[in-house]
């Protein structure tokens, strides 16, 4: 049935406008035109949502979270989950990112086939959840950043590896991953802040062997991610070929200028170094004096990367100690404290994200899904109110209506 959102606000990062009017939503789910003000449709084949004068904003998009993770950090009651397990919790934290307002999400590396197995449960009804792109086992070297013997406390399978030395090694692990139809391949360019087996200033994969999987990944129309925060591994990934560098602690200024002429996107993951230091005293001693070392370049990588023109995309690593699925909005704000402007903020969150898991949604426009979000403020003056779960009203996924509070009339003006 065809449906109508009247009465709201409509907050539009692409023109930076926000003005009243109405969306219309089609039978498939998709934007057929977004109107200005005025009556409701008046037929009997059109569902009618009153806004009531609300501030309508697209879905948000979480480009790098691991919904097998809790955001706990309980890695000996990990140990103990079976592969059922952890695809319950997956489940879950699927449903309490969608109820949150994040109705697309890049899992970004999972064991056990989970990712690609959400992302079906999710596409077939059988289960609540985002729309899903995501990633296989992430490909380490041996004792790297992924490889289950050497990077977490108590040695915990939590982010199992894909063991990968060689370009030949690469090549047999992308075809698996092809066939598995996982939607990217993720790199570990670099050593990390979670594991204890390495650091963040060390060279993971090699950009021989990220090109081989790149080649293949290519070849079957899917697209790769780098963890990297090392500056010659995010160099080694970008010369290799990568869609997008996650985290990217240590950029260059060569890497700041070939991301913004290729378009290469930043995926900073801000919450995830913001949330281990407040929390200091509940994380593995390691990861908090890591992630001490790497704040300051962290937070100024990213500045001198947006004032670049490269590409800036948000992702959370929700999972990651503290760093809870549902909360991922969190990012817009420690992203503005890092520079991005309000708007660009907002579109790190939509378009932006939506380009690079190449969703046809993210856009308040017609011929794009309808996933749409409710709020009792205006997210385009303070970012803030996007962490109000009092001020957080409704949700829509592809015109399918997640939640929704009808709203008290009210008075808004535009800015």
């Amino acid at each position: 049935m065809r449906t109508a959102i009247y009465h709201v606000m409509i907050v539009n990062p692409e023109t930076e406008r926000v003005a009243p009017g109405t969306v219309l939503i089609g039978d498939d789910g998709g934007i057929e035109a977004v109107q200005g003000p005025g009556d409701p449709p008046s037929e009997s084949s059109v569902a009618v949502l009153d806004g009531g004068g609300l501030y309508l904003l697209p879905g948000l998009i979480d480009a790098h979270v691991h919904l097998r993770s809790d955001a706990v950090g309980n890695r000996d009651m990990d140990a103990k989950l079976t592969a059922a397990d952890f695809m319950a919790r997956a489940l879950m934290n699927a449903r309490i990112t969608l109820e949150r307002g994040i109705t697309a999400v890049r899992d970004a590396g999972s064991s056990f086939g989970i990712g690609v197995a959400v992302r079906r449960a999710v596409e077939a009804g059988w289960h609540p959840g985002p729309h899903v792109r995501t990633a296989g086992e992430p490909f380490s070297i041996t004792g790297g950043h992924g490889d289950p013997q050497n990077s977490w406390p108590s040695h915990v399978h939590w982010e199992t590896g894909t063991i990968v030395d060689s370009a030949d090694d690469a090549r047999r692990a992308a075809r698996r991953q092809v066939r598995d139809k996982v939607d990217f391949l993720k790199f570990m360019a670099s050593g990390g802040v979670s594991s204890v087996g390495d650091k963040s200033t060390e060279i993971g994969l090699g950009e021989e062997e990220m090109r081989a999987a790149i080649d293949v990944a290519r070849n079957a129309g899917i697209r790769t991610m780098a963890h990297a925060q090392a500056e010659q591994a995010i160099d080694n990934a970008i010369r290799a070929g990568v869609d997008s560098i996650e985290h990217g602690f240590y950029l260059s200024d060569w890497a700041i200028e070939t991301m913004a002429a290729r378009g290469i996107a930043l995926v900073p993951t801000l919450s995830a170094m913001v949330q281990i230091l407040q929390h200091e005293s509940q994380v593995a001693p390691t990861t908090v004096e890591k992630a001490k070392l790497a704040r300051d370049a962290h937070f100024a990588s990213v500045q001198r990367a947006y004032a670049g023109g490269v590409p800036i995309v948000m992702g959370t690593d929700a999972g990651t100690p503290f760093n809870f699925h549902g909360e991922n909005a969190q990012e817009l704000v420690y992203l503005s404290q890092a520079g991005l402007s309000m708007w660009d903020s907002l579109k790190a969150a939509t378009s932006a994200a939506a380009r690079l898991l190449d969703l046809p949604t993210g856009r308040l426009q017609s011929g794009y899904w309808a996933d749409l979000t409710l709020w009792a403020e205006n997210p385009a003056q303070d970012l803030g109110v996007l962490l109000k779960a009092d001020a957080f009203k409704g949700v829509v996924q592809r015109g399918r209506v997640v939640r929704w509070e009808e709203p008290k009339t009210q008075t808004s003006s535009a800015v």
